[in-house]
C-alpha cells in the first residue's frame, strides 16, 4: 500500500512542476512611481521589427504641461470641444516603433462622468467630426519628422473592421503613413499604428485587454 501512495505523490509532485514551468503566467512588471509624479513602465528589451516596441519605455506624468498648450496653438473648433473635455487633463504621449519607423501614440481620457453630462457616444461623434483637421491640430506630437505643409491635408477616415477603429492614409515626409484612432472605454488612443496602440495599451492595462 506504502507504494501507492508514493505513486501517487510521485505524479502529483510532477503535475506541479509542469504548471510551475509551462502554465504559470509571469506578473506584468509593476511601474515606478518618481518622485516626480511620473510612472514609468520598463522599455522592452529587444526590438523586432515585426513586433511594436517601446523604446524608451512607457511614461505618464501626473503634473505635466496641459495638452492644449503642446497641442495646435490655433485649435480648430471640433479640437477646442475635445480639449475642453478631456478629463483632468488626462493624457500621454508615448514614442513607440513599428517596422522601423517612429511614432508617438497619443492617449486623451475624456469625461464621461453624469456631472459632464456627456456620454462616449458624443465624444465618438465629435471625433469623427474632428477628423479632416487632426493633422492640422496634433500632426506633429504624432510624427516628429511631419512638415508645416503636410499638416494642411484633409484627411479622410474609414472603418476599419472593429467599429471602435478608424484609420486614414497619408505621406509624410514622403513615406506612407497611416492614422488610427481607437475608443478604450473612455480613453482615445491615436498613432500611426494600430500595434503601437494595442502596446501602449498593454503596457498600461496588462495583456489582452485592448480586444
Amino acid at each position: 500500500m506504502k507504494w501507492f501512495f508514493a505513486l501517487i505523490f510521485t505524479f502529483a509532485t510532477a503535475l506541479f512542476l509542469v504548471w510551475i514551468i509551462f502554465g504559470k503566467q509571469e506578473p506584468a512588471p509593476l511601474p515606478q512611481n518618481n518622485d516626480d509624479g511620473s510612472y514609468v513602465f520598463p522599455a522592452d528589451d529587444h526590438e523586432n521589427t515585426g513586433q511594436a516596441f517601446l523604446p524608451r519605455g512607457y511614461t505618464y506624468k501626473e503634473n505635466q504641461p496641459s495638452f492644449s498648450t503642446i497641442a495646435s496653438a490655433q485649435p480648430t473648433s471640433n479640437f477646442q470641444l475635445i480639449l475642453e473635455n478631456i478629463y483632468l487633463d488626462y493624457y500621454s504621449i508615448t514614442p513607440c516603433v513599428y517596422e522601423n519607423l517612429p511614432e508617438n501614440v497619443i492617449r486623451l481620457t475624456f469625461d464621461d462622468s453624469e456631472e459632464s453630462g456627456n456620454n462616449m457616444e458624443y465624444y465618438r461623434v465629435l471625433v469623427e467630426a474632428w477628423e479632416p483637421d487632426i493633422l492640422q491640430d496634433i500632426g506633429h506630437l504624432l510624427f516628429n519628422d511631419i512638415k508645416d505643409h503636410e499638416k494642411q491635408r484633409k484627411l479622410v477616415f474609414v472603418n476599419t473592421q472593429d467599429f471602435n477603429i478608424r484609420t486614414s492614409e497619408l505621406l509624410v515626409n514622403g513615406t506612407s503613413r497611416a492614422i488610427y484612432y481607437a475608443f478604450d472605454d473612455n480613453t482615445l488612443y491615436l498613432a500611426s499604428s494600430l500595434e503601437c496602440i494595442e502596446r501602449v495599451d498593454e503596457a498600461i492595462m496588462g495583456p489582452n485587454h485592448f480586444h
